[in-house]
């Protein structure tokens, strides 16, 4: 289990993003229509999580696990077994009945949402932190007038 946890800057998991995204660029002539872009953006996101991770950490070790696995696992097995296929063969109907165009686009659709909603996740917490702390603030100091001073002595 790989936690960001062990990581003491963005630079320890920066690579893999950088991994994906060139990798990606590589292969861009054998990539759908649309799929290079979604690459790009969904690790986008993902280095802005990353960011936000590095500069408070949530200290939730789900959301790293989700976030780490997103970017050391998912996506790179997703980008890796479409380009494991034959170009001639992407468009052959799968026994579910979707092309590899098909089925790869629906995994980085789906990888693209998760790291999204981790984004999102990520910024609501630092938010209600933010709130949080503001309210305490409100507490503690707000009912004083302008000159006065606490210095926590009652």
């Amino acid at each position: 289990m790989l936690l960001l946890r062990r990581y003491d800057t963005k630079s320890d998991l920066s690579p893999d993003l950088v991994w994906i995204a060139s990798h990606a660029k590589q292969n861009k002539h054998r990539l759908p229509s649309g799929a290079y872009v979604t690459i790009l953006e969904t690790s986008q996101t993902l280095d802005a999580v990353i960011d936000a991770e590095i500069r408070q950490p949530s200290k939730d070790a789900r959301f790293e696990y989700e976030l780490s696995a997103i970017i050391r696992e998912y996506l790179p097995a997703v980008l890796r077994g479409y380009l494991a296929i034959p170009p001639a063969m992407v468009e052959n109907r799968q026994p579910n009945g979707k092309t590899a165009n098909e089925e790869f686009d629906e995994q980085l659709q789906l990888l693209s949402r998760q790291a999204d909603t981790l984004h999102s996740s990520r910024h609501r917490q630092t938010s209600a932190e933010l709130t949080s702390t503001g309210n305490f603030l409100r507490e503690r100091f707000g009912h004083h007038q302008k000159g006065e001073f606490d210095f926590g002595i009652e």
